[in-house]
């Protein structure tokens, strides 16, 4: 992500500052059995039925070895939480 910089209003407070954020993203054709990763990370990072839903929409529309976001925007916390540190 770019970094843009901070914003402030004409009193000094922070209108908008760069907060990092990660996304989970598959390339469908690199994955041997794409219904039972989504089924596993659905499980292990509590991933709702609308977002599985939505993903496999996204991916029946777009064109094939396109990288298809499953979770957009975590946090440095739950990205920590996920990888055990």
């Amino acid at each position: 992500m770019p970094t843009r910089g901070i914003i402030y209003d004409r009193k000094g407070r922070i209108l908008a500052e760069n907060t990092p954020s990660y996304s989970l993203e598959l390339i469908p054709e690199q994955i041997a059995d794409i219904d039972d990763t989504l089924a596993k990370l659905k499980q292990l990072l509590d991933i709702s039925d609308e977002k599985i839903e939505l993903f496999q929409k996204q991916r029946k529309r777009q064109k094939t070895f396109y990288q298809y976001a499953v979770i957009a925007q975590y946090d440095r916390r739950r990205v920590s939480e996920i990888c055990g540190g």
